[in-house]
């Protein structure tokens, strides 16, 4: 939504009134976003840094006052009803905050800050094509699976990034289901969503004696929306026919299923998955107490040496 109202000087509603003096409310273009920003307010946590744009949502609302809002009571209402606090209907308070927004994105402070959350969006990219090299390096075929893992709605104002980083650790042991001992690396990325609220990409090479990788995604799926979530996770199938289709039209590689290390349109695409998940823009970070991981690594194993050892050499 912020980087579209830089955009545009539309705004969400017009309020009217007919001859007999009755008010009726015309919907125009950012009206679409007035749900989304009553679950954005919900799930607002003081306890966390979010990025600049999700930041600049609430920095302007916490700015509006000749509002009177006070960002840790303010719940957005019915746009037609009246605001308690302020005597202000909702569609007018949704309209001034998207003018206060577009102010504040003018600002040399924000735009700062954009391009340093930009910067730190791009370092762990090196690390996660260094895995994949690493990855191929280690074994010549891997069977690679993508899956994006995460939460009801009714669970999401719930979900923490904490939670998720315990469910994925509970998706990674191997010693807690047959189904688990047959990833042998695995890369995964905390995300926040406008519509799915935090999630997490995890992209797992699995054991090759598996063909499938639309099964195991599927069996993999399953056991986080059951088990590694307790009933409260969703999954989407990565190496589904949508993935192939948007590949192919994209003219990469698929970068999921069985992948030879001499592949190297298929390792394109693994690339480009790679990079999309260092780069995932929304993220957090906690202002203090424990801290948690955005994003995480295996580290796959060296490749052994085949064959007897030379004479001399201590077997």
């Amino acid at each position: 939504m912020v980087e579209e109202l830089q955009l545009s000087k539309e705004l969400a509603f017009n309020i009217m009134r007919t001859a007999r003096g009755k008010l009726t409310l015309e919907k125009r273009t950012f009206s679409k976003y007035y749900s989304d920003a009553k679950t954005v307010l919900e799930l607002h946590d003081e306890g966390y840094f979010y990025s600049p744009r999700m930041q600049a949502f609430f920095d302007s609302l916490a700015s509006s006052s000749s509002l009177g809002i006070s960002l840790k009571t303010f719940e957005l209402g019915q746009p037609l009803q009246v605001c308690p606090s302020s005597g202000w209907y909702y569609a007018d308070i949704f309209n001034e905050l998207l003018e206060t927004i577009r102010a504040h994105c003018r600002t040399r402070k924000y735009r700062a800050s954009l391009r340093k959350h930009r910067n730190n969006c791009k370092r762990p990219v090196g690390r996660f094509l260094m895995w994949e090299a690493e990855l191929f390096r280690s074994r010549s075929r891997h069977l690679m699976v993508l899956m994006h893992l995460g939460s009801h709605r009714r669970h999401r104002m719930h979900v923490t990034p904490e939670l998720i980083q315990t469910h994925l650790d509970r998706m990674l042991d191997a010693s807690s289901h047959p189904l688990l001992k047959g990833i042998w690396d695995y890369a995964w990325r905390i995300e926040e969503g406008r519509r799915t609220g935090l999630h997490a990409h995890l992209l797992v090479s699995y054991d090759t004696w598996r063909n499938n990788g639309i099964a195991v995604a599927r069996e993999l799926g399953e056991y986080w929306e059951t088990h590694a979530t307790d009933g409260m996770g969703t999954y989407w199938n990565g190496n589904r026919d949508g993935w192939i289709q948007r590949s192919k039209k994209q003219g990469t590689g698929l970068g999921t299923g069985k992948i030879d290390h001499d592949d190297l349109a298929a390792r394109t695409g693994l690339r480009k998955i790679l990079r999309y998940m260092a780069k995932a823009d929304q993220y957090l970070t906690r202002k203090s107490g424990p801290k948690y991981r955005t994003f995480a690594l295996s580290q796959p194993e060296e490749k052994k040496v085949q064959g007897r050892p030379r004479r001399g050499q201590a077997s």
